[in-house]
């Protein structure tokens, strides 16, 4: 059956959907960044050659058609005439099976069965016959990855699919905003995803709807999640206070019975809590004192040390305990609370003493809270019966205890779930109101008993929308007003949509294009979208993985927490820039910019920045630096624990920067160290790779990975300069495939920026992944290149890139799924 525009192609095995996307294997995987040339190797700014004239007049044609096309001729066909032509080539057609065709684009979709075919008996082991020769493990793998990608081929010009809309469940980021956005509380106080389990990642983000699973252990958390989340927003008052037991000082005296203690020379009475939450919490001293001249004891009340309060006591031993309250505002975490003695003396023979029988804290106080009085917006003034309540103002309205309840929870549901709760929502959580009240409990705890399963509710924990032919891969659904607002929303902010998107949306206002794209540019300015900065930025560039970066503190004694957070900061601070004032996105491929504080500065060797403070510095002319390329945060990273790695700098810029990741590399392949150890210590890591590439198995992808890695071996495993590697000048210079030869990373920079295409279409389908919360298929292909041209268009803006996305059919619309 031959490939029709529109049908998605057969798969193997276990293989991602969208691996055409993003798998640029083998043999051409760096063609894309500089073309082979013809004569002999080529220094980069030669003038075009004949070989070149050709290729650009190819280039008219689809890029992966070619690709795909060249791969057949380089990588596949050598495979096939070595162990399949005997049979099924030069004239042969065992089985009617014929592999030596034309390798043009329409015979291989024409043929797409039959390549899977091949590729299925080769990965079975089935051919060639047993008594023939068999092909490797990498010659059968460089088959497979052909071929997956050849059945997934969709034309970038066909028109566009949609594609699906899977239901999203919000991961841990999108969970703490939304409870920050909906019941105030903030996450850097209070985090409430915080033992949620860790959500898994596909297609490089941690928001793919078809990777965000639910396990009973999560439906349990969320639970917990929620029954805290309506007690943080809306506790009044304060909680019993609890005593300090384990009393300690730090002077001579004795314990008192009741665990106080009695302190006969200056020193401190203290003890320690782990506090659960922040907040203004009220401490209770329960104090007596010997009085020496008539003078009692002077006091310090303190908290970690620092004094809150001095006092003097003026309780006697023999008198009633005196009691001093004062409130603290206290952080998360472990604190001391402590008593201080100041002026002990013996005069006239009395001896002045301080008392401590306890210690006692109570909190943190809560008063009404503007969340409190949105949610509580009405309040009952009679019962169910009809009857007043006690405190309902004269002449107020009848609103019963039922009445009240219900406005309240469909009120709190309607923003909860992003869109009003129908009536069969409102009355099964109205339910669990009665039920409350029925088994005693008051109106107020009975009404916060459903607003808790309002948080647990599949409305709230999921994005979905109401596709009537949700199996139907032929229908096309146009989001409502109200599902675009939370995709958006989720996308900007990762968080839910705000008064002004619900209110466009009630109006039937948002689908227009005109206050879409008005909608897009507020919400980018809004500080929220700090979180598209954080979740995309972070997962796109990889700075998340700078958490977990070890470096040999022997090595590299500069790379502390402080040097490791300023990586971060430059290279947010930076994405944030283009984002914000809307510049080219190929300053991600390099810039005059970047953002600095004293410490980073001084990693670079900048000179005349001071201070922790960030800010925006123009790099020297002669600085290799700028674009996140040459960022400490990438090139950490990229590196290992004691050295450098050009194979993984080298996929860096393949995988995350072009699209173009290779393929895995063949099993048991042996560490670099191990597999050059004949080379001995001296031996630099040019010299290492050199080596370790002599197999042919890895000659393939590494004369692809290494000479982009080798261009950065001047920037050590932390990203600083250096001009030598174990007393030998760094050789910076590289050559990649077709004879292209570059010489470090700003001549790297440059032949990036000369295929700055390739750059815009990948950062435009790492976008829409992220945007949609699915992974791209071949079938996004057209929407991929639409929207990578509107970026060129527009002079490659970022805002633009952002509108694009938001404007494509992806965005705006979806298509049933299939459901086997």
């Amino acid at each position: 059956m031959a490939w029709e525009p529109g049908q998605p192609g057969r798969r193997l095995g276990s293989v991602s959907a969208g691996v055409a996307l993003v798998l640029i294997a083998a043999l051409a995987l760096l063609s894309a960044l500089v073309p082979p040339t013809a004569g002999g190797a080529e220094r980069v700014g030669a003038t075009p050659n004949a070989t070149q004239t050709r290729l650009q007049a190819e280039a008219q044609r689809d890029p992966l058609a070619v690709e795909l096309e060249a791969r057949l001729a380089d990588d596949v066909r050598p495979v096939l005439t070595k162990y399949c032509y005997d049979c099924h080539g030069n004239g042969q057609k065992k089985g009617g099976v014929k592999l030596d065709g034309p390798g043009d684009i329409e015979s291989i979709m024409h043929m797409a069965d039959d390549w899977l075919t091949v590729a299925e008996v080769i990965n079975a082991g089935l051919m060639p016959p047993d008594d023939q020769p068999q092909p490797s493990a990498h010659e059968v793998q460089t088959i497979q990855q052909w071929v997956e990608e050849a059945a997934d081929y969709y034309p970038a010009d066909a028109e566009p699919d949609p594609g699906w809309y899977t239901i999203h469940r919000l991961n841990r980021s999108e969970y703490r905003n939304t409870l920050r956005d909906l019941l105030g509380i903030d996450p850097s106080v209070h985090d409430l995803a915080e033992h949620l389990p860790a959500d898994d990642s596909g297609y490089g983000f941690d928001n793919i709807a078809d990777v965000l699973s639910m396990s009973p252990l999560q439906l349990e958390s969320y639970l917990d999640a929620a029954e805290r989340a309506v007690d943080l927003a809306l506790r009044q008052g304060s909680p019993d206070g609890v005593r300090l037991d384990k009393l300690e000082r730090t002077n001579i005296g004795m314990e008192l019975d009741g665990g106080g203690h009695g302190i006969w020379t200056n020193g401190s009475v203290r003890g320690e809590r782990d506090f659960a939450e922040a907040g203004v919490y009220e401490l209770v001293f329960t104090l007596q004192g010997d009085f020496a001249d008539g003078v009692g004891p002077r006091v310090a009340l303190t908290v970690d040390g620092e004094t809150i309060k001095e006092l003097d006591v003026t309780a006697d031993r023999g008198d009633d305990p005196q009691a001093v309250t004062l409130e603290a505002e206290l952080s998360r975490g472990k604190h001391k609370i402590g008593v201080r003695f100041l002026n002990d003396a013996i005069i006239k023979g009395k001896d002045r003493n301080l008392y401590v029988l306890s210690i006692s804290i109570a909190g943190p106080i809560k008063e009404d809270t503007p969340v409190y009085e949105e949610v509580f917006f009405v309040q009952p003034t009679a019962d169910d019966k009809g009857n007043r309540l006690p405190g309902a103002p004269d002449g107020s309205k009848r609103l019963t205890e039922s009445q009240a309840a219900r406005q309240v929870v469909e009120r709190f549901a309607s923003r909860a779930f992003r869109r009003p709760a129908d009536k069969a929502e409102v009355a099964a959580l109205t339910r669990l109101y009665r039920d409350a009240r029925g088994a005693g409990d008051d109106y107020e705890t009975a009404v916060r008993l459903a607003l808790t399963a309002t948080l647990v509710s599949p409305n709230f924990l999921y994005r979905a929308i109401t596709n009537p032919k949700a199996n139907d891969p032929e229908a096309i659904y146009e989001l409502s007003d109200y599902e675009l607002a939370s995709r958006l929303s989720y996308f900007l902010w990762s968080s839910m949509p705000d008064n002004r998107l619900l209110e466009l949306a009630a109006k039937k206002r948002l689908r227009d294009k005109r206050e879409l794209k008005a909608q897009v540019r507020r919400m980018l300015m809004d500080p929220k979208a700090d979180a598209l900065v954080e979740n995309f930025a972070g997962q796109w560039l990889l700075l998340r993985k700078l958490d977990g970066v070890a470096m040999d503190p022997q090595r590299y004694p500069e790379f502390d927490d402080g040097l490791r957070e300023a990586m971060r900061a430059e290279a947010e601070l930076f994405f944030a820039d283009v984002l914000r004032e809307d510049r080219s996105v190929l300053m991600f491929l390099d810039s005059e910019k970047t953002y600095l504080n004293q410490q980073l500065a001084e990693h670079y060797g900048v000179k005349g920045v001071e201070g922790e403070q960030f800010r925006a510095v123009t790099l020297p002319k002669d600085s290799p630096r700028g674009g996140v390329l040459t960022m400490a945060a990438t090139l950490t990273v990229t590196s290992e624990a004691t050295r450098t790695s050009p194979v993984k700098r080298g996929d860096y810029v393949l995988a995350q920067l072009l699209g173009t990741p290779p393929p895995p590399p063949p099993p048991d392949v042996p560490p670099l160290e191990q597999a050059t150890e004949q080379l001995g210590e001296d031996a630099t890591l040019r010299e290492q790779l050199a080596a370790h590439v002599a197999n042919p198995n890895c000659a393939v992808c590494h004369k692809r990975l290494d000479p982009i890695g080798l261009a950065l071996e001047n920037f050590t495993a932390t990203g600083a300069w250096r001009d030598t590697e174990r007393g030998r000048p760094i050789d910076a210079a590289a050559e990649l495939p077709g004879g292209v030869r570059f010489d470090g990373p700003v001549e790297l920079k440059q032949i990036m920026l000369d295929r700055r295409d390739l750059f815009v279409q990948n950062l435009s389908r790492k976008m829409l992944t992220y945007a949609t919360g699915r992974g791209t298929e071949p079938f996004d292909r057209p929407t991929i290149q639409k929207i990578a041209q509107s970026v060129r268009d527009n002079n490659d803006r970022m805002q633009s890139l952002i509108e694009a996305v938001v404007l494509s059919d992806a965005f705006l619309k979806a298509r049933g799924r299939e459901t086997k």
